[in-house]
């Protein structure tokens, strides 16, 4: 994802762009809030990382990328609860790292009862819609995740090779455009 997303990125706006992945797989948003066990090591990797591109050039913008919620779907987080969780992670990450934007690369489907996906992906379209520090990139996964020509057939709900091409390549496309603006 992060290689079709770079590629994407600079295409559009033609700006040499640098991804720090800090990506836990069946993590529930909990897991990320300041007292949770992600939160200190996501911020970490994300300090270190910028040290280390602005030992190279000026660093204009920092964009946080989010694609998380499946577990939070599995666990049954209702929408208005995962839209409280998600901005005050959010007002955390802005409070103690220099970011510009919070994007989102809405959720798919991925449990068995699509009422449970959709409270997340609410959520996520909540979240753009009503405040300003968030920007939805893409809405692809919903499309991706009902395609089996895009996921992995032998981890189930998850993306293969071609599935993260095409998340990374909206995505970066998507920003791109914003940053380019």
């Amino acid at each position: 994802m992060l290689p079709a997303f770079c590629r994407a990125y600079r295409e559009v706006c033609k700006e040499t762009v640098v991804a720090i992945h800090a990506a836990k797989g069946a993590t529930t948003l909990a897991d990320w809030s300041p007292s949770g066990k992600r939160y200190a090591f996501a911020c970490e990797k994300i300090r270190a990382g910028l040290r280390a591109a602005a030992e190279r050039e000026k660093i204009r913008k920092v964009f946080y990328i989010w694609l998380q919620g499946e577990s939070d779907a599995l666990a049954g987080t209702g929408e208005t609860a995962y839209l409280s969780m998600l901005a005050a992670y959010k007002n955390a990450l802005l409070r103690d790292l220099p970011i510009d934007r919070f994007a989102i690369i809405r959720v798919g489907y991925f449990t068995a009862e699509p009422a449970r996906d959709l409270a997340v992906m609410l959520a996520q379209e909540r979240a753009a819609n009503e405040d300003a520090d968030f920007l939805m990139l893409t809405r692809v996964c919903a499309e991706l995740s009902r395609d089996a020509a895009f996921l992995n057939p032998l981890a189930a709900g998850h993306y293969n090779n071609a599935g993260m091409e095409e998340i990374g390549s909206a995505a970066g496309r998507a920003l791109g455009e914003f940053a380019r603006q």
